[in-house]
């Protein structure tokens, strides 16, 4: 129903105005009271100093009951969770090393002689997540096995370095800078002998009166894709006496 008169007419600028300063105050409402319980609740106190007990005035909660120590815990799946992959492997690590104490150290290869990079493997994201080819793991356990047998042979020598000068057995020297590059250039359907020419400024080499010019002979001995050792064997001058002889022998097949 509407009012006659003058009075009707400003009732709906009346409402309105009313219908402001009533949205204003429950504004302010919010703002000074609830913004303030969440401020200082408990649970926000409590993350900063567990030892702190504040009495809130919404009524009990759930850390004001039960003061729980919320660095304690952790998310589903990450490393420090008793859930976690880390876990598993730290019980299992555990659990073999209390079999070998059980068992003795005499009739059994401890764990630490067979994979002596366990007691090292830092436990973290990267080791959960990160995937490692299998090559990569056998050669790191099988060049910390071989690492002090050769520092007992030569000092200040690494595996790789020990490999490319070591003649027997037969699958040896292995020089691993250079197989890797043969793998990477087979890939891509170059030699060695061919990069040789492509940066070398005396080539063609045919067209010199002198067959040795700039790196000729650096590119001829690549061609043969031998590894410096193994091209050392085949060039190497015959023994002559019994000490060389003997010498050939051991260095050759051990």
């Amino acid at each position: 129903m509407q009012a006659p008169g003058l009075f009707g007419a400003k009732a709906s600028k009346i409402y309105d105005t009313a219908s402001g300063y009533a949205t204003q105050i429950m504004l302010l409402f919010r703002k000074t009271y609830l913004a303030q319980a969440v401020q200082t609740s408990v649970y926000s106190t409590q993350l900063q100093d567990s030892n702190s007990v504040v009495l809130t005035k919404g009524g009990p909660t759930w850390q004001t009951l039960f003061a729980d120590d919320w660095r304690e815990y952790c998310q589903n799946g990450t490393p420090e969770a008793i859930d976690s992959p880390v876990a598993y492997l730290s019980w299992l690590y555990n659990q073999a090393t209390n079999f070998e104490s059980q068992m003795g150290v005499d009739n059994i290869i401890p764990l630490a002689v067979r994979r002596p990079d366990l007691a090292e493997l830092m436990l973290d994201n990267d080791a959960i997540n990160q995937v490692v080819p299998s090559l990569q793991l056998v050669n790191e356990v099988l060049e910390q096995s071989v690492t002090p047998y050769v520092n007992n042979i030569a000092q200040n020598t690494s595996v790789s370095e020990m490999l490319a000068t070591t003649r027997y057995p037969t699958l040896l020297p292995y020089h691993y800078p250079h197989q890797q590059a043969l793998l990477s250039l087979e890939a891509s359907d170059e030699s060695l002998q061919n990069i040789i020419k492509k940066t070398d400024i005396a080539w063609p080499y045919f067209v010199k009166q002198n067959l040795r010019a700039g790196k000729a002979e650096t590119a001829w001995q690549l061609e043969s894709n031998l590894a410096p050792e193994q091209r050392n064997i085949i060039i190497e001058t015959f023994a002559d006496s019994t000490t060389e002889l003997t010498n050939f022998y051991h260095q050759s097949l051990g």
